[in-house]
């Protein structure tokens, strides 16, 4: 523990920017003292030196000035006492001067004369000296030869006379004790003046910690010390200073005031957005449609809106922060809300960490009906989110959708998929040896009664046939409405094979009596279709089929009648299918022909107009019989596509026949869907060159129960045009009379399953009479078709019919044969008169 208080206070003091400011200056001040000081002390050392070896050359050349009469003399005695001098003088001074290590003297002939040596050894060599003053006396000056500590000179003796050499003297200098005190006294100073710059750092150090540092540590100790954004806590002899402290104290009181009035507005302002933020959230979350509740991760209530006590009949009182959700739960099971399962199971299971991580989502249903969805949402803090919606409306909603997916809008029935559904589920019964029929109905007659009487009346004999159907099957059978007119039953086959042609024939003498319909008695009827299941397939969509072939086959039977599924039917199809391909392919070929059946005025037997009629020679079964291919037609969508082939043949061909003859074109229901027909009438008779009085259109009472309105402005605008109006097969439908009065028609030709019974029949003739005498009556010219004998020929032209038409006369012949016929009918005329 002391090791790290140490440590701590060390790492305090440095990381103090007092410490490091003082170590700076420190550290600094006493480098540069020091390399001042050195480097004084080795330039005073170095200036020593240079006057040493200056002071011994000056001696050297005295003494060899002072050796010159002994050298010229050769007086040794004078030598030695030179010697002698310089040696006693030298032991004066020897604290302050080189001593002398070695003397010699040589004559110019290199012969050494005296010697002097103050310490002879190993360490001074004789022949330095020999050396230096025999190069001395070669060059004539000075010359310097270190050894070691020693400083060898030799100079030169020159004669005073004609300066020639009188030989030499050799010194070796030892300055090895005067260095030594030279460097001690370098370094004695260097110390003297180290310990003076030490004193005057600590001096400025002081100065500078007391004016400078102390100061700022204060203040910086002040700020720490000061709780958020207090001033008073700065001292007044920091911020009295008229320095640069005392404005970074004052700078800094200043912006802690500022911060304070700011941290105060801030404040301020912050309540007022938090107190805003709060009524908006309420507001949200009172005006919300759904319901909230938020719960912390403890269970208990943050949160919540008005809608959640509307929901479950609680009082807003109810509601306390902190509240368990166990505690909310009783709550509403008390008011009578909540019915469901034992609570705490309940509240276990919502706050199950291991279920409750991840969002959920359930229902509650209340007493009164209603049904809540509830979402639980898990917060990231803990906790979770609670949202509750009524979805009562949309539950309901959602069923009436279903129940409008899947059943008729009008009867209420199941539809077509909903039937399928059932099927597909009886399918499954199939296997535990379960057998069922399907039953598919066709109304007779239902769309001239929606058409006439118009489709209210037509709804409520659907809403009444469907009634019927219920009425006339058990509770177990099923009966869908297809579409339009077409119904359909299920029903499991128990026991009796016979069991669904018996339900069918019950079902169709059900239909067939009258109804009731907003004052009209209407009579319908119905054919039916039946499969068998598994016998005629074993999937819905393959039983579906062979019921439509069934009720195809009734349809094709007369009506009105049932008939079971035959594998035949299907051949009778395929058969079907191939001839519409065979169809499409001879109108795209142009194998469709047109034949003319003359219509002959009955008083004068003058051909008077050729009805053009369609003819199709199949290049492998024949010819093919308008009643076959024309209704195949119809239904494949091509008789249009017919009928204007027919129009154009015919407008040209007419082009070329005399011009009291007409030509007479039927026209289909289908033509009559938009006004385009009568563009393009008018487009053919101008192409082919034929005047339009000279084209007769007929038209049979479907097409008027159509399309009424737009029939009738088609025709009157083609009547307008010039072409001439007839009604064909009139009197077999139950408005033929009614479209009299609407549209004055050029022609009405009296349909031939009248004439055929003309013979013999007293009603047919009554209804012939009365055709005849009604186009009399309203001036409209009547026309017989299917005139075959003499005694038909003669009963129309007793009751006053104008024009026949039959095989009495000719059948339909091809264009190539039109002037052939008319001389044969011109022959039959001129026979006859």
């Amino acid at each position: 523990m002391r090791g790290r208080g140490i440590r701590d206070a060390i790492a305090a003091l440095t990381g103090s920017l007092r410490a490091k400011v003082l170590a700076l200056l420190l550290g600094g001040l006493s480098v540069a003292f020091a390399a001042i000081i050195t480097i004084q002390s080795v330039s005073e050392y170095r200036h020593a030196l240079d006057l040493l070896e200056a002071s011994v050359r000056d001696q050297t050349q005295l003494i060899a000035g002072q050796s010159r009469r002994g050298l010229a003399l050769r007086d040794e005695a004078f030598l030695e006492h030179v010697f002698f001098d310089l040696v006693f003088r030298q032991d004066e001074r020897t604290d302050t001067a080189a001593r002398i290590g070695m003397l010699q003297v040589f004559d110019h002939s290199g012969l050494r004369l005296k010697s002097f040596a103050t310490f002879p050894g190993p360490d001074l060599d004789a022949k330095l000296l020999r050396a230096a003053a025999a190069e001395a006396m070669a060059l004539g000056h000075q010359v310097e030869l270190p050894a070691g500590d020693l400083f060898i000179l030799a100079s030169p003796a020159n004669s005073d006379v004609d300066m020639d050499v009188l030989g030499a003297v050799a010194i070796a200098w030892d300055t090895t004790d005067l260095k030594a005190r030279l460097l001690l006294h370098a370094v004695r100073q260097a110390l003297i003046g180290l310990g003076a710059a030490i004193a005057v750092t600590t001096m400025l150090l002081i100065a500078i910690n007391r004016l400078m540092l102390a100061p700022t540590m204060q203040l910086t100790r002040t700020m720490a010390s000061m709780r958020p954004f207090d001033t008073y806590l700065i001292p007044r002899s920091l911020r009295s200073r008229n320095d640069e402290i005392g404005r970074l104290a004052n700078e800094f009181a200043g912006l802690m005031e500022q911060l304070r009035a700011s941290r105060e507005a801030l404040i301020e302002r912050s309540e007022l957005e938090i107190g805003m933020r709060n009524q908006q959230l309420d507001a949200a979350l009172n005006n919300m449609s759904e319901g909230l509740c938020m719960f912390d991760g403890e269970g208990n209530l943050v949160v919540n809106n008005r809608q959640v006590a509307d929901l479950y009949n609680l009082s807003p009182d109810v509601f306390d922060r902190g509240m368990s959700l166990r505690d909310l739960m009783c709550h509403a099971q008390d008011a009578g809300s909540f019915t469901g399962e034992d609570i705490d199971l309940v509240v276990a299971d919502l706050t199950d960490e291991h279920v409750s991580s991840q969002p959920r989502h359930h229902y509650n249903r209340i007493r009164d009906g209603r049904v809540v969805s509830v979402n639980q949402v898990p917060l990231d803090s803990g906790g979770w989110v609670f949202t509750f919606s009524d979805i009562t409306e949309r539950r309901l909603a959602e069923a009436r959708i279903e129940h409008m997916a899947h059943h008729d809008d009008l009867t209420g029935l199941p539809n077509r998929s909903r039937f399928r559904d059932e099927i597909a589920h009886a399918m499954k019964q199939v296997q535990r040896g379960q057998k069922f029929a399907v039953y598919c109905l066709d109304l007779d007659r239902f769309k001239a009664v929606n058409d006439t009487l118009g489709h209210p009346v037509g709804d409520e004999l659907l809403i009444q046939v469907a009634e019927r159907l219920q009425l006339s099957t058990r509770e177990t059978d099923v009966v869908a409405r297809l579409g339009g007119d077409e119904f359909a039953i299920l029903q499991p086959v128990e026991g009796d094979e016979e069991m669904p042609i018996t339900l069918a024939n019950r079902v169709i003498t059900a239909l067939s009596q009258p109804y009731h319909v907003s004052g009209h008695q209407i009579v319908i009827g119905a054919s039916v279709g039946v499969a068998l299941a598994p016998y005629d397939s074993s999937d819905a969509d393959g039983l579906m089929k062979a019921a439509d072939l069934a009720l195809y086959r009734a349809k094709g039977d007369g009506r009105g009648v049932a008939r079971l599924f035959e594998r035949e039917m299907d051949a009778r199809m395929q058969e079907r299918r191939r001839l519409e391909i065979d169809l499409r392919a001879a109108l795209e070929n142009g194998d469709i022909e047109v034949s003319y059946q003359p219509i002959v005025d009955i008083e004068s037997n003058k051909v008077r107009c050729f009805e053009a009629l369609a003819r199709w020679h199949h290049a492998e079964r024949g010819q093919i019989p308008p009643d076959v291919f024309i209704p195949l037609a119809e239904e494949i969508g091509l008789i249009d596509k017919i009928g204007a082939h027919v129009l154009s043949r015919a407008c040209t061909d007419a082009a070329t026949w005399p011009e009291t003859i007409r030509v007479a074109v039927n026209l289909s229901p289908a033509q009559f869907a938009t006004e385009a027909l009568v563009d393009d009438v008018e487009e053919t008779l101008i192409r082919t060159g034929l005047t339009p009085d000279r084209l007769e259109l007929e038209i049979t009472e479907t097409a008027l129960l159509n399309q009424t309105d737009t029939t009738l402005t088609i025709l009157a605008r083609l009547r307008h045009f010039g072409v001439r109006i007839a009604m064909d097969d009139f009197g077999t439908g139950y408005s033929s009379l009614a479209y009299l009065r609407k549209f004055p028609f050029d022609k009405i030709k009296i349909d031939r399953s009248f004439i055929s019974e003309l013979e013999g029949n007293d009603e047919s003739q009554a209804i012939v009479r009365a055709i005849i005498g009604l186009g009399s009556s309203l001036g409209i010219a009547t026309t017989a078709e299917g005139v075959e004998t003499s005694d038909q020929l003669a009963k129309l032209r007793a009751e006053g019919c104008q024009e026949v038409q039959g095989w009495l006369f000719s059948k339909a012949v091809p264009a190539n044969q039109i002037t052939l016929l008319l001389k044969a009918i011109e022959h039959w005329r001129d026979t006859a008169a």
